[in-house]
């Protein structure tokens, strides 16, 4: 959701915040780190909020996860210069237009499969795989 929004209104950010409180509503933690290139894309967010979760050593049950993108700067995304590149971006361009329609009912976490073949793409994500015409 957050490198959806942040694709809809052109923006890329450098730092990733992740917030966790926990369980008791008077404790919680928050961590950020800063990244030398500004993104955009959903998978490079959840790859580093991953990261920093990885550094957060959890001591109750998880109440919230709050992720964010700041130190933002409105950029024109380039056209992707490889094929591999280009079907991914493809593929989240998609991801987004159906969510955009339908009210997100596709949902995808990263990392996922692109496989276009005759104007379908198929997902293989980790909570499902769907299959949308182009």
């Amino acid at each position: 959701m957050v490198g959806r929004r942040a694709r809809r209104y052109g923006v890329f950010g450098k730092t990733v915040h992740l917030y966790v409180r926990y369980a008791y509503f008077y404790s919680s933690v928050g961590k950020q780190q800063t990244l030398g290139n500004p993104i955009n894309q959903s998978g490079d967010i959840y790859k580093t909020a991953i990261d920093i979760l990885d550094t957060i050593e959890l001591q109750q049950s998880v109440r919230l996860l709050e992720i964010r993108l700041t130190n933002l700067r409105h950029q024109v995304a380039q056209l992707p210069l490889f094929p591999q590149e280009r079907r991914k971006a493809l593929m989240v361009n998609t991801m987004d237009a159906v969510n955009n329609r339908f009210g997100g009912l596709f949902w995808y976490m990263f990392p996922f499969e692109a496989d276009i073949k005759n104007g379908f793409i198929r997902a293989t994500t980790l909570l499902s795989t769907r299959t949308c015409c182009l």
